[in-house]
């Protein structure tokens, strides 16, 4: 790590705070806000050789997130036409709710896989279902009827931080990602997100892993209905593949980059 800086912007009197930490030269993490209890997303920012600049999972679309947006390229002395592409690991709002947002700032493509976009109509908009099969599968399994509501209620109140939603260009697993100049070999796993993209780059030993592998917490592992029916059957799959790669240090979408991949995917510290 090189340099680490924290801007604050808020006209309404209130915090508006975004961390920027510079790795490995090339990649800055940039600590977007978000509500508790984990109360930052990782964003990264990869800046391209011939100018301009990838962002990666650009948070929620949320008031305070924009705001720290904004500070961050004044900050860099970049503007919205800097942002050359967008890259989203999953669909969670916490990953992908800034991206159409940015888009339309930037002109800038989006790019998920075509899994984890399915997942995101399915969840909100206007082909979505999650809305009402959840509840009803909680129901079914016997959760109190009144308490249902407020599953749909919640589920709900997520429209706001995916909205407007991007128009998207598809991640091909079999085809290596240009970033930062270099080509990124995608891993595409599930269990936490179907279709979650981590980016691994050989040659450096670099990962980009959103939230399949975290340093200190576990991702969540859940059942909905219309997606995998066995999440953690695949969750666990993944994680064999994604252990077996020589990964000098991860990126991940919570806490900290951290160097310890094969035992936070599962493989026991070798013997001292």
């Amino acid at each position: 790590m090189v340099s680490g800086r924290r801007l604050t912007r808020g006209g309404d009197g209130s915090m508006r705070k975004a961390e920027i930490k510079e790795w490995e030269g090339s990649i800055l993490q940039v600590s977007v806000p978000m509500d508790p209890p984990l109360r930052w997303v990782n964003s990264y920012i990869v800046t391209e050789p011939e100018g301009g600049i990838t962002v990666i999972d650009p948070g929620p679309h949320t008031a305070e997130a924009e705001l720290a947006w904004q500070g961050v390229l004044d900050e860099l002395d970049l503007s919205w036409d800097h942002v050359r592409q967008i890259v989203v690991t999953h669909h969670h709002p916490d990953h992908y709710g800034l991206s159409g947002w940015m888009q339309a700032r930037s002109g800038s493509r989006v790019w998920m896989s075509e899994r984890a976009h399915a997942e995101a109509r399915m969840s909100w908009g206007a082909e979505a279902t999650l809305n009402e099969s959840l509840p009803l599968l909680f129901l079914r399994h016997g959760m109190p009827k009144e308490l249902v509501q407020g599953v749909r209620e919640h589920l709900e109140s997520f429209l706001t931080q995916v909205t407007p939603q991007a128009e998207v260009s598809y991640i091909d697993a079999a085809v290596p990602f240009v970033l930062g100049g270099r080509e990124w070999t995608p891993v595409l796993t599930g269990g936490h997100a179907p279709g979650h993209v981590s980016l691994y780059e050989a040659g450096s030993g670099l990962m980009i892993c959103g939230d399949a592998i975290l340093p200190q917490i576990s991702p969540n592992v859940g059942l909905q209905p219309g997606s995998d029916p066995q999440p953690l059957q695949t969750f666990l799959e993944g994680l064999r593949v994604l252990r077996s790669l020589p990964v000098r240090r991860a990126f991940p979408g919570h806490r900290e980059p951290f160097t310890a991949w094969a035992e936070r995917g599962g493989q026991p510290a070798p013997a001292p």
